[in-house]
């Protein structure tokens, strides 16, 4: 299925995101499993919740953030690792929250947290959270972190506008 997508051609089409967000799901599932992390997703039910770009360019964004927030809530012990996905809209957006319960962003942090090269984990590259953001921005959508400090988990908010606004 990642090959699939890493296969598209990068041209604008329809993509579900709920079902996008299940393929997603279905590649970390491995993952989740074995590091105990618990995974709730609140979508409202929508059903249109169509964005229309480069689909597999969407699915890497959220499989970057799935993953970093996974990676975050590895520090917690292996009954308090959480992490919630919610899907919702307006008129003109899907919105989607991907919270976790980890290790926070420091100040400091938030500041370089999309640049070239930032990485705060060891052994990290610095390209997923500027590959996000950059790629949002050229299809118009946004990303905004929010995060109270350290050993406080963080909240990633992306929107990206909906098919036909």
């Amino acid at each position: 299925m990642q090959q699939d997508n890493a296969r598209s051609d990068y041209f604008e089409e329809a993509a579900d995101m709920e079902e996008l967000l299940d393929e997603v799901m279905m590649i970390m599932e491995d993952s989740i499993l074995r590091n105990n992390v618990n995974i709730r997703k609140n979508i409202i039910p929508e059903k249109e919740m169509l964005t229309v770009m480069p689909r597999s360019k969407l699915f890497n964004i959220m499989l970057n953030l799935i993953k970093n927030a996974a990676e975050s809530v590895m520090s917690n012990k292996p009954d308090d690792r959480s992490i919630e996905i919610s899907m919702d809209y307006d008129d003109r957006n899907v919105l989607i929250s991907v919270s976790d319960n980890g290790r926070g962003i420091s100040v400091d942090d938030m500041k370089h947290l999309f640049e070239y090269g930032f990485t705060t984990k060891e052994g990290g590259n610095g390209f997923g959270l500027h590959f996000c953001a950059n790629t949002l921005k050229e299809m118009n959508g946004t990303i905004i972190v929010k995060s109270e400090g350290l050993g406080m988990g963080a909240e990633f908010l992306i929107t990206i506008p909906r098919a036909g606004s």
